[in-house]
């Protein structure tokens, strides 16, 4: 019995040894596209993030260069137009000054050897030039007129013609008793006394008449200067206008 149970044994084992053996392992599942295709995207974003921050930057950077210079164009034209304006200022408050220093070179503040018929023959036409250079002004109107300059001026070179008559009348009596005393002689009469009496009033007369036609055209031509120092040089200036009259009325009280 013991004989029969080991021979079933061996011959198991016998068939054990000489089946085959599989070993079968489980299958790994496939592995899914996101696990290759995610890096890939992510690589991808970060350059186009990386090229729109590039682009961005540039973009602002051109635009506040261009702001920039448009600004810098602005303040260019600006000063070129600001510049322009003061030029002609200039211009015409030279040509006013020109033809006050015209008329000024002609009024001597001394009486020697002088020739009244001559002098006053000029003066008043020396002064009417004058007053086309203050009407004709353009970009310097304001200042004068807030000056009343050309007005007051005017109204001097109508008191100046009076004077300059004066003047005139008495040189032509002057001159007349002149020669009537040379005609007389040297005789010590009366008449003579009377005479040259009248003579020497005259003179004075004539260079009272004249100091007052003096003092008043430096009075007037000293408002203009003044007027265009105050223009030309304030300081409160608006950028494409002319100079502040609030800032020279101002200075003018």
């Amino acid at each position: 019995m013991a004989l029969h149970a080991a021979a079933m044994m061996a011959f198991f084992v016998d068939q054990v040894a000489q089946a085959p053996v599989v070993v079968q392992c489980a299958q790994a599942p496939p592995e899914s596209w996101a696990k290759w295709l995610l890096p890939t995207i992510v690589q991808m974003v970060v350059s186009l993030l990386s090229i729109f921050a590039g682009v961005g930057i540039a973009v602002r950077s051109f635009r506040a260069n261009k702001k920039s210079e448009h600004e810098q164009w602005i303040r260019n034209q600006e000063a070129g137009h600001e510049q322009w304006l003061r030029d002609q200022e200039k211009a015409e408050w030279s040509a006013i000054l020109s033809s006050l220093t015209a008329a000024d070179v002609k009024l001597p503040h001394v009486f020697d050897n002088v020739e009244w018929a001559s002098m006053s023959d000029g003066m008043l036409e020396d002064l009417r030039n004058v007053l086309p250079t203050m009407r004709n002004a353009i970009f310097v109107s304001d200042a004068l007129e807030q000056g009343n300059a050309t007005e007051s001026f005017r109204n001097f070179v109508s008191e100046a013609a009076e004077k300059i008559k004066q003047i005139k009348d008495f040189t032509i009596n002057i001159d007349g008793m002149t020669s009537t005393s040379a005609l007389i002689g040297s005789l010590d009469g009366p008449e003579l006394i009377a005479l040259n009496r009248l003579r020497f009033q005259q003179i004075a007369d004539r260079e009272g008449a004249y100091n007052d036609h003096y003092l008043g055209f430096h009075e007037q031509a000293n408002k203009i200067r003044k007027t265009a120092i105050e223009a030309l040089y304030s300081t409160e200036r608006i950028i494409g206008q002319p100079p502040s009259i609030d800032s020279r009325a101002s200075a003018d009280q």
